[in-house]
């Protein structure tokens, strides 16, 4: 689509710091086009756990999206790895059958369709923006720093490696390369508050997808008290943490691990240093999420200012979650446990109800089904050029949608040379989740969620649940491989 140039409300839009403390300080004005088909804002954080959406850390967005719209509590990224799991959001389909399942060479960007995705699927109707982290390996020396997908009008996108500096690195705008030194975070939310600003003059809904760096890790650049990995906090939140040193969950440093896969029943519990080193990571995460969240604010405000909010679905959420001690692991993430698998989603728009949650099974591949059926662009293969595995969450806003398993998966790291093999494969249920190992001889773990939701009782090798593990192997076998409607 046409992109609008925007003059007067752009600039001044670009310096809003308003952080607004509720709903009510966001009024829709009249004073600008609204266009009939919705606009839809996707905001993407990077490793964001579930835990790092509670109201302490985050209250603007809580208070403008998730009390102005729904909570989603039991909604995963089936591939919990960056790069599998935006081509997921992107596509609607699981990782075994987009194909990219790693963050590196030859898989990540260079394994990835971008000819069928939201922005092509988009773009005939809508004004599209790409604003933020693209997929793992853009830009790289790999890759041609000019290239734009296909589908997106506007394109202003951070080349790997150096967007993890957070301080400075350079970004393709539309074709061109040039240097950016700006905090990354603020710098992608004044890059979203002028795309909205500029759309909102046109005729034509908008969609724009913004992907914040933070919380991901970086190059240690701040005091901190050990020299790990971490983002770098904005200059006025560092040091200004005061929750807890570790997350609540009771499997941090989990006692007994001996029921687990071998990979895990191996690995010793966590030292005071390695604890410590948690508590600082945590803290500066936390931390990092404070400048996100203030720039989420922004967003609101100027789709109130330009009259846009009440025709806009917002949609809040990461591409996967990370492990802070959990079972053992100091950190990290491509495990198929629940802080690694299971992600934040808040969503506020039109269609959407206030202030609820939401406990229906979903995921990543329902991103993209859920946005065209609100676009009222019809879901086929045919007309997408693509088998979605996703459906709609539509259903799910009014808590009536049946269940909907999800798959989980998890490869291993690849090489031009050595193409590994799937290390984890699973499902997860309105009530249970099954994980197996294939690279383990295919242990395989069997969690109750409904008694269990820290997953610290292996039920698998337990004979009162024989017939419960066999429904779920069943039930598994049926959809590892599945495509289309036999994913739904």
């Amino acid at each position: 689509m046409a992109r609008v140039a925007f003059a007067g409300l752009g600039a001044a839009v670009l310096s809003l710091s308003f952080v607004p403390s509720s709903s009510a300080g966001l009024s829709s004005s009249s004073d600008s086009v609204t266009a009939a088909q919705p606009n839809f804002v996707v905001l993407l954080l990077d490793d964001a756990r579930v835990d790092d959406f509670e109201p302490a850390y985050m209250p603007a967005t809580n208070s403008l999206v998730g009390d102005q719209g729904a909570r989603f509590d039991r909604f995963y990224s089936p591939f919990p790895l960056c790069c599998p799991a935006r081509a997921t959001l992107l596509t609607g389909q699981y990782a075994h059958n987009h194909g990219v399942i790693d963050n590196l060479a030859p898989y990540g960007v260079y394994a990835f369709d971008d000819s069928h995705t939201l922005g092509t699927w988009l773009d005939a109707t809508y004004q599209t923006g790409f604003i933020g982290k693209y997929l793992n390996g853009y830009g790289d020396s790999g890759t041609d720093t000019s290239y734009i997908p296909p589908g997106w009008d506007e394109w202003n996108v951070p080349l790997e490696p150096a967007l993890y500096d957070y301080m400075s690195f350079d970004v393709n705008h539309d074709g061109a390369v040039s240097r950016v030194d700006q905090y990354a975070t603020a710098w992608s939310g004044d890059q979203a508050v002028k795309f909205i600003g500029d759309a909102a003059l046109s005729a034509e809904p908008f969609f724009l997808y913004t992907a914040f760096i933070a919380p991901h890790n970086g190059p240690p650049h701040t005091d901190s008290l050990v020299d790990i990995p971490s983002p770098f906090v904005e200059p006025k939140y560092q040091d200004t943490y005061s929750g807890p040193a570790r997350p609540a969950d009771p499997s941090f440093n989990e006692a007994d691990v001996s029921d687990k896969n071998p990979r895990v029943a191996m690995r010793p519990r966590l030292t005071s240093q390695q604890i410590a080193q948690i508590a600082d990571l945590m803290a500066q995460r936390r931390e990092a999420l404070a400048s996100v969240d203030d720039q989420i604010a922004r967003i609101m405000e100027v789709l109130s200012a330009t009259g846009q909010l009440d025709n806009t679905y917002v949609f809040v959420t990461s591409d996967n979650g990370f492990m802070l001690g959990e079972h053992r692991f100091q950190g990290g993430k491509k495990m198929l446990y629940e802080p690694s698998s299971r992600i934040p989603l808040q969503i506020r728009g039109p269609a959407v109800p206030t202030d609820v949650r939401i406990d229906k099974m979903s995921g990543l591949m329902d991103f993209a089904p859920t946005i065209l059926d609100l676009a009222d662009i019809p879901v086929t293969s045919t007309n997408l050029g693509l088998a979605m595995d996703g459906r709609s969450l539509v259903g799910a806003f009014d808590n009536v949608a049946s269940p909907h398993p999800v798959v989980l998966e998890d490869h291993a790291d690849t090489t031009p040379t050595d193409p590994g093999g799937w290390l984890q494969r699973g499902l997860a249920t309105d009530r249970w989740v099954y994980i197996r190992f294939p690279a383990q001889n295919n242990f395989e773990e069997l969690y109750d969620m409904s008694v269990d939701p820290f997953q610290r009782e292996n039920l698998a090798g337990e004979r009162a649940y024989v017939d419960q593990l066999r429904r779920l192997r069943e039930q598994w076998s049926s959809r590892y491989s599945c495509s289309g409607s036999a994913c739904r």
